[in-house]
């Protein structure tokens, strides 16, 4: 069984962190291991933004933790062309993905290239090469 954690973050949150997952995967899995914790808490309500349910039609079947929070557990890897990803994506963009199961994580939406730096370094080559349909491994 594969178990998802689904979140929408701030435009802000998005063009800061895009390039630093692996910054927001730990802060979820903190936040998601402490919820009650109060420093934790302030900052999620400040980075994510509510995911309006009433807009997914999707015969998938998910589970809403809170407003802001969908978890997902499936037999099978989600795929990224699936239902779920199509609708959230057009929906908000901004959304993180947490696969708990297997610790990886992701973005299920490329950057819009408009919003890139202008930066000819390898480091910044091998980012914007990356596929964000690929989840990434948590350390």
């Amino acid at each position: 069984m594969y178990h998802y954690y689904l979140f929408i973050v701030e435009e802000e949150v998005y063009q800061d962190y895009f390039y630093k997952s692996g910054i927001i995967a730990r802060f979820f899995k903190a936040y998601l291991n402490s919820p009650s914790r109060w420093d934790l808490s302030k900052q999620f309500m400040y980075i994510t933004k509510r995911i309006p349910i009433n807009k997914l039609s999707s015969k998938i079947k998910f589970e809403t933790i809170n407003e802001r929070i969908i978890s997902l557990t499936q037999v099978h890897q989600l795929p990224f062309n699936s239902k779920l990803i199509s609708e959230l994506e057009l929906v908000d963009r901004h959304c993180f993905v947490v696969d708990n199961t297997q610790a990886r994580y992701g973005w299920i939406s490329p950057m819009n290239t408009a919003h890139l730096p202008i930066n000819t370094s390898s480091e910044y080559h091998h980012d914007h090469e990356r596929l964000t349909h690929t989840f990434n491994r948590c350390s």
